[in-house]
This record gives C-alpha cells, structure tokens and sequence, in this order.
C-alpha cells in the first residue's frame, strides 16, 4: 500500500468508462490524473484494450488504468500490457494473493470494495485489511446485486473517513458536480472517482456534464 502523506492533501479525480478520444483529451485538458478504461466485455463500457493504448497516445497526462473483474492475474498483466496500463483496478472478487501477483509485475493496483447499504466502517476495514500489502489503492463503491460500478449510486460516505485515514482511497459511488464538495470535505479521499454521471449513454460522456464537474471538483479541491 502507498504510504499515506499527511503533507499531500491534493485530491485527485479518475473518470472512468473511456471508450472514445474526444473524451480522454476533454478529461486530460480538464486536469484528470486518472483514465478507465473497462476491460469487462460484457459492459456497454468495455473498450478493446488495444484501442485504449491508441487514445492514450492522444491524450497526455493522465495514467491509464485497466478495470478488471475476476481475471485471472496473468491474464491482467497480459491485458495491462497490451492497453498500456499503469494501474490494474481489480473490481471484482480479487484474492489478496491475485492482487499481489499483478503488483509484483510493476503494475500499481486499485482494489475495490463494495459497500453494501448496512455495512460499519468496521467491516469495510476487515475487508481492506488482508489488501495492505498487496494493494496500492482501496476504491470504495455501491454494492449493486447485478452491476459492476457505473451505477450512480452513491452509499453513505461518512463510513469511508476511517478508511481513508488507514489507505490511500479512491472514492466512487454518485459522485458528481452537485456533490464532490460534500464528498472531499466530508473524506478529504485521495481521489475520486466517477462515471455514469458524465455521461449522455453509457461509455460516451457528457461535455456540459464534465465541465460543470471539473468546475465544481477545482473549486472544492483548490486545485
């Protein structure tokens, strides 16, 4: 896990769910640090990763990062490879031992955690507890039944405070411009994390929609 630096409060914000160029250089002039790029192929989302590593070469700045769902770990690295990903998100059922694996191959990882509508911070950190050591990230989302992430759901972020104080966190679930101010007082997370609420249809983003966010996300985050 990457050490958490009391001195770097900068927040920082990934979008997810890049299929086309146009929006990957909107994101990358708008200050995105972070690109996803769903490597699930049964998402309306899913980009061939191949096509992934063409955008990115349009589109400097920000690191490109793979989204998995219960892959085996070789085949991450291979996928990571060919998109040219510097971070795995591994977004599904992950072993510790899976997620290191893919670490051990230079590769940074996200590791999600669902959280579902009950949960105590206390059982968020026994589920991101085994991740240390293998994980450089934990990505707090919505627990949907039938979805992968991209729901626009948001869960009660006052849960994840205790976790961002344990792990460089990612925060997703809902956020928009509406909201990230709420979400970087409330966590003061390392970055959030956001997709369907850019978008027109799934995998296509919104220009209007984004730029209302970034104004929003610079505003709250001074950056």
């Amino acid at each position: 896990m990457l050490p958490i630096d009391p001195k770097d409060d900068r927040v920082r914000v990934k979008i997810c769910g890049i299929t086309r160029l146009e929006d990957a250089r909107f994101c990358a002039a708008n200050g995105a640090d972070y690109l996803g790029f769903i490597q699930l192929p049964d998402s309306p989302r899913y980009i061939d990763p191949r096509n992934a590593k063409e955008i990115m070469e349009w589109a400097v700045g920000p690191e490109p990062v793979g989204v998995f769902v219960n892959r085996e770990a070789q085949d991450v690295i291979d996928t990571c490879e060919a998109g040219g990903f510097t971070h795995a998100q591994m977004h599904g059922h992950e072993t510790p031992e899976a997620c290191a694996a893919v670490r051990e191959a230079g590769l940074r990882v996200v590791k999600t955690v669902q959280v579902v509508s009950d949960a105590a911070a206390e059982q968020i950190l026994a589920i991101a507890e085994p991740y240390r050591e293998a994980a450089d990230f934990i990505l707090l989302d919505t627990h949907h039944t039938s979805l992968w992430g991209g729901t626009g759901e948001s869960f009660n972020w006052r849960l994840a405070r205790q976790v961002a104080r344990e792990f460089p966190l990612f925060l997703a679930g809902g956020i928009n411009d509406t909201n990230v101010a709420e979400a970087i007082d409330t966590m003061r997370p390392y970055a959030v994390d956001l997709a369907s609420s850019v978008e027109e249809s799934p995998g296509v983003k919104d220009f209007d929609k984004m730029a209302a966010f970034f104004d929003a996300f610079h505003a709250a985050s001074g950056a």
